[in-house]
């Protein structure tokens, strides 16, 4: 009854495209659940050589699920590895960390370049932001009676960072920006929101409007990186 009430004391705000723009999620939503897609979900449904080429990690369950939706006909999918936040213990923890992602990645990209090659797919591998290029001093944590050293991580670095786009009808091997040494851009920056609009505009989804503010020496309202294709 809660919710109902909810949804009536707004009703008088649902009214003409944002009555359509629900409806519509409503609708997908419920062939997700009702749908072709449902079966996606369904893991146990690959072959073991299939399970064992993603792993049997987090990720790689997310991975060969990106794989299965996308055969569905998914048009937008996100798999999130979950948390890279070290500020301590890098070197200890990310080998851990980044095995099970490359080996699910690997496994989703050779999936769509064998079986869906001739299909407009593109994949961004993107986090929030960026790594400072020196290591901390590693620090304290417990407690005052019981303090335990932890190793050196990295801090966050809001000035850059990297992602990697792969697609079918992208050449691979480009380098697109550049930073130093030091993690300072060198050139033209590219802002994170403008690599999304790239791909919404290459997949026809649509297109965000390029927030203000944010622009390069060139500007431009979507990175057109079909000049790199």
């Amino acid at each position: 009854m809660r919710l109902l009430e909810v949804l009536d004391s707004h009703g008088h705000t649902l009214t003409g495209q944002s009555v359509e723009r629900r409806t519509r999620a409503f609708r997908a939503a419920t062939n997700i659940i009702d749908g072709d897609v449902h079966s996606a979900f369904n893991l146990r449904l690959e072959p073991p050589e299939v399970l064992a080429r993603y792993g049997t990690s987090k990720v790689g369950k997310q991975m060969l699920l990106t794989k299965r939706m996308l055969q569905a006909g998914v048009r937008v999918i996100a798999a999130n590895d979950g948390n890279h936040d070290l500020h301590y213990g890098l070197r200890e923890d990310m080998p851990g960390k980044i095995r099970p992602f490359a080996q699910g990645l690997s496994a989703l990209l050779t999936d769509i370049k064998t079986t869906m090659r001739d299909e407009n797919i593109y994949v961004a591998v993107v986090s929030e932001f960026g790594r400072a290029p020196t290591f901390n001093h590693g620090g304290i944590v417990g407690t005052r009676t019981s303090p335990v050293f932890v190793p050196p991580g990295r801090e966050h670095w809001t000035r850059a960072f990297s992602m990697v786009i792969f697609g079918n009808q992208i050449r691979q091997g480009r380098k697109i920006g550049e930073t130093d040494r030091n993690g300072n851009i060198i050139g033209d920056s590219y802002h994170a929101s403008l690599i999304g609009e790239t791909l919404l505009e290459l997949l026809k989804v649509g297109r965000f409007e390029t927030r203000e503010g944010v622009s390069t020496n060139n500007r431009f309202p979507f990175i057109d990186i079909r000049r790199f294709l």
